[in-house]
Protein backbone atom coordinates (compact mmCIF):
# COMPACT_ATOMS: atom_id res chain seq x y z
CA UNK A 1 0.00 0.00 0.00
CA UNK A 2 1.09 3.33 -1.05
CA UNK A 3 2.45 5.48 2.28
CA UNK A 4 3.56 2.22 4.14
CA UNK A 5 6.80 0.87 4.32
CA UNK A 6 7.06 -2.75 4.35
CA UNK A 7 9.09 -5.54 6.09
CA UNK A 8 9.76 -8.97 5.57
CA UNK A 9 8.72 -11.47 8.32
CA UNK A 10 11.26 -13.17 10.37
CA UNK A 11 8.72 -16.20 9.59
CA UNK A 12 6.36 -16.43 6.87
CA UNK A 13 2.92 -15.61 7.60
CA UNK A 14 0.35 -18.47 6.36
CA UNK A 15 -2.94 -18.32 5.47
CA UNK A 16 -5.46 -19.40 7.96
CA UNK A 17 -8.34 -21.60 6.88
CA UNK A 18 -11.48 -22.15 7.99
CA UNK A 19 -13.92 -24.78 7.73
CA UNK A 20 -17.95 -24.88 8.36
CA UNK A 21 -18.92 -28.53 8.60
CA UNK A 22 -18.45 -31.54 10.76
CA UNK A 23 -17.68 -33.48 7.38
CA UNK A 24 -15.33 -30.64 5.86
CA UNK A 25 -13.42 -30.91 9.54
CA UNK A 26 -13.32 -34.92 8.91
CA UNK A 27 -12.25 -34.63 5.60
CA UNK A 28 -9.54 -32.32 6.30
CA UNK A 29 -8.12 -34.89 8.99
CA UNK A 30 -8.61 -37.75 6.61
CA UNK A 31 -5.74 -35.59 3.93
CA UNK A 32 -3.38 -35.19 7.27
CA UNK A 33 -3.73 -39.02 8.23
CA UNK A 34 -2.74 -39.40 4.43
CA UNK A 35 0.07 -37.12 4.68
CA UNK A 36 1.21 -38.16 7.56
CA UNK A 37 0.84 -41.82 7.46
CA UNK A 38 -0.81 -41.91 10.68
CA UNK A 39 -4.23 -41.72 12.24
CA UNK A 40 -3.66 -40.48 16.15
CA UNK A 41 -3.27 -36.65 15.49
CA UNK A 42 -3.52 -34.41 17.62
CA UNK A 43 -5.51 -31.18 17.05
CA UNK A 44 -5.92 -27.65 18.70
CA UNK A 45 -9.02 -26.07 17.21
CA UNK A 46 -9.43 -22.33 17.82
CA UNK A 47 -12.13 -19.99 16.53
CA UNK A 48 -11.11 -17.66 13.66
CA UNK A 49 -11.79 -14.50 13.61
CA UNK A 50 -12.32 -12.40 10.66
CA UNK A 51 -9.91 -9.01 10.54
CA UNK A 52 -6.82 -8.31 9.33
CA UNK A 53 -3.59 -10.83 10.07
CA UNK A 54 -1.24 -8.63 12.19
CA UNK A 55 2.39 -9.76 13.53
CA UNK A 56 3.66 -7.64 16.10
CA UNK A 57 7.74 -7.74 16.78
CA UNK A 58 9.06 -7.74 19.77
CA UNK A 59 12.34 -6.52 21.00
CA UNK A 60 14.03 -6.92 24.32
CA UNK A 61 10.15 -6.89 25.38
CA UNK A 62 9.12 -3.59 23.55
CA UNK A 63 7.13 -3.39 21.06
CA UNK A 64 9.30 -2.00 17.68
CA UNK A 65 6.55 -3.15 14.81
CA UNK A 66 3.20 -4.15 13.85
CA UNK A 67 2.83 -5.44 10.26
CA UNK A 68 -0.10 -6.98 7.81
CA UNK A 69 0.07 -10.44 6.55
CA UNK A 70 0.88 -8.76 3.11
CA UNK A 71 1.68 -11.56 0.78
CA UNK A 72 2.96 -13.65 3.66
CA UNK A 73 6.33 -13.01 3.12
CA UNK A 74 6.42 -9.16 3.85
CA UNK A 75 3.69 -6.99 4.75
CA UNK A 76 2.84 -3.27 5.65
CA UNK A 77 4.47 -1.20 8.49
CA UNK A 78 1.34 0.00 10.19
CA UNK A 79 2.85 0.15 13.63
CA UNK A 80 1.54 4.21 14.02
CA UNK A 81 -2.24 2.65 13.25
CA UNK A 82 -1.67 -0.12 15.62
CA UNK A 83 -0.55 1.96 18.54
CA UNK A 84 -4.09 3.93 18.60
CA UNK A 85 -5.65 0.71 19.31
CA UNK A 86 -7.41 0.48 22.70
CA UNK A 87 -5.90 -2.05 24.99
CA UNK A 88 -2.33 -2.63 22.96
CA UNK A 89 0.46 -3.94 24.59
CA UNK A 90 3.51 -2.00 24.10
CA UNK A 91 5.78 -3.82 26.06
CA UNK A 92 5.28 -7.92 27.69
CA UNK A 93 5.92 -8.37 31.13
CA UNK A 94 6.88 -11.56 32.93
CA UNK A 95 9.94 -13.80 34.46
CA UNK A 96 10.76 -14.91 31.14
CA UNK A 97 10.35 -12.70 27.90
CA UNK A 98 12.40 -13.79 24.70
CA UNK A 99 15.13 -11.14 23.23
CA UNK A 100 13.07 -11.49 19.68
CA UNK A 101 9.68 -12.49 18.96
CA UNK A 102 6.65 -12.43 16.87
CA UNK A 103 3.34 -12.15 18.36
CA UNK A 104 0.24 -13.05 15.84
CA UNK A 105 -3.08 -12.23 15.61
CA UNK A 106 -6.19 -10.45 13.70
CA UNK A 107 -6.92 -6.98 14.02
CA UNK A 108 -10.88 -7.37 13.91
CA UNK A 109 -13.69 -4.15 14.10
CA UNK A 110 -16.60 -5.61 16.80
CA UNK A 111 -20.00 -5.58 15.10
CA UNK A 112 -21.39 -3.15 17.25
CA UNK A 113 -19.07 -0.64 16.25
CA UNK A 114 -19.27 -1.23 12.35
CA UNK A 115 -23.50 -1.06 12.75
CA UNK A 116 -22.76 2.61 14.38
CA UNK A 117 -20.26 3.53 11.79
CA UNK A 118 -22.79 2.39 8.77
CA UNK A 119 -25.75 4.37 10.74
CA UNK A 120 -24.36 6.97 10.77
CA UNK A 121 -22.99 6.89 7.52
CA UNK A 122 -26.79 6.23 6.66
CA UNK A 123 -28.05 9.04 8.18
CA UNK A 124 -24.74 11.66 6.14
CA UNK A 125 -26.46 9.55 2.71
CA UNK A 126 -23.03 8.35 2.38
CA UNK A 127 -22.70 4.81 1.00
CA UNK A 128 -22.75 2.25 3.71
CA UNK A 129 -19.30 -0.43 4.12
CA UNK A 130 -19.55 -3.83 3.34
CA UNK A 131 -18.80 -5.76 5.97
CA UNK A 132 -16.37 -5.13 9.55
CA UNK A 133 -13.60 -7.27 7.86
CA UNK A 134 -13.16 -4.74 4.94
CA UNK A 135 -13.54 -1.97 7.17
CA UNK A 136 -11.19 -3.22 9.73
CA UNK A 137 -7.95 -3.91 7.16
CA UNK A 138 -9.38 -0.70 5.55
CA UNK A 139 -9.04 1.18 8.43
CA UNK A 140 -5.41 -0.20 9.30
CA UNK A 141 -4.14 0.80 5.63
CA UNK A 142 -5.53 4.54 7.17
CA UNK A 143 -2.64 7.52 6.61
CA UNK A 144 -4.51 8.98 9.25
CA UNK A 145 -3.91 7.20 12.74
CA UNK A 146 -6.66 10.05 14.10
CA UNK A 147 -9.35 8.34 11.52
CA UNK A 148 -8.35 4.67 13.10
CA UNK A 149 -8.61 5.54 16.65
CA UNK A 150 -12.26 6.77 16.32
CA UNK A 151 -13.02 3.50 14.73
CA UNK A 152 -12.40 1.63 18.04
CA UNK A 153 -10.79 -1.48 16.42
CA UNK A 154 -9.90 -4.39 18.54
CA UNK A 155 -6.46 -7.24 18.40
CA UNK A 156 -6.74 -10.35 19.77
CA UNK A 157 -3.69 -12.24 19.80
CA UNK A 158 -3.02 -16.27 19.59
CA UNK A 159 0.21 -17.18 17.57
CA UNK A 160 4.01 -16.98 17.32
CA UNK A 161 6.16 -16.54 14.51
CA UNK A 162 9.82 -16.31 15.33
CA UNK A 163 10.84 -16.34 18.95
CA UNK A 164 14.73 -16.03 20.10
CA UNK A 165 15.64 -18.01 22.18
CA UNK A 166 12.78 -20.59 21.87
CA UNK A 167 10.64 -20.57 24.46
CA UNK A 168 7.63 -22.61 23.30
CA UNK A 169 6.65 -26.16 22.01
CA UNK A 170 3.71 -26.30 20.44
CA UNK A 171 0.67 -24.04 20.09
CA UNK A 172 -1.48 -25.59 22.85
Amino acid sequence: TRGFQTYKHLVPMSSLDNTYSEQEFRQFVHRLEDRFGRSDLLFSVEPKIDGLAISLTFENGRLVRAVTRGNGVEGDDVTRNFATLSGVPHALTGARIPALVEVRGEVFMPREVFREINAMRERDGLELFANPRNLASGTMKQLDPEVVRRRRLQVRLYGMGACEPAMVSSQA
